[in-house]
């Protein structure tokens, strides 16, 4: 089977796995939390507002930015090698326009079971955990070996978790 029609079936499959998790198990927070119903009452997403439990990851972007990725047809990793994604629900999307003021933005969803599949992975952020650091500083020291190989998935600096 064609490499690219393999990969975008099980894409496929993975999103309506996803969605179909979605709409059988979860409420939209809209409707079980009130201050959600009130700062988040922009008429036209109500019907969108889903889940608490996110089996979807998104790539935050701004508009000026999707020509490139659609030109290239891929994300590109940044200069330290990841490419973030939120786990933040579909419904609560919307809370991702305060990283950029003013700017028109975008979100593509992706299956997490389909980004793992690639074998992709989430990094471990430890900035606020200092007794995992501490034992990773350990693990370090006795064994560089091994943690030389954990070390793409640890970030001891930052809370922001890509893949």
């Amino acid at each position: 089977m064609d490499l690219r029609l393999r990969r975008t079936l099980i894409r496929e499959y993975y999103f309506a796995e996803a969605l179909a998790l979605y709409e059988r198990f979860y409420l939209p927070l809209v409707s079980t939390y009130a201050p959600a119903r009130m700062e988040l009452a922009d008429p036209g997403r109500q019907a969108d507002r889903p889940p608490t439990w996110v089996p979807l990851v998104f790539h935050c972007t701004t508009v000026d930015h999707m020509a490139k990725i659609f030109e290239s047809a891929c994300l590109k990793p940044s200069e330290r090698g990841t490419v973030s994604f939120t786990e933040i629900p579909i419904g609560e999307l919307d809370r991702m326009k305060y990283r950029h003021h003013g700017k028109d933005q975008v979100a593509i969803g992706f299956p997490r079971k389909y980004i793992e599949s690639l074998g992709l992975t989430p990094v471990w952020y430890l900035k606020h955990n200092p007794e995992i650091r501490q034992l990773l500083e350990m693990m370090k020291e006795q064994n560089p070996a091994s943690y030389a190989k954990m070390s793409a998935f640890i970030d001891t600096n930052d809370d922001v978790s890509p893949f």
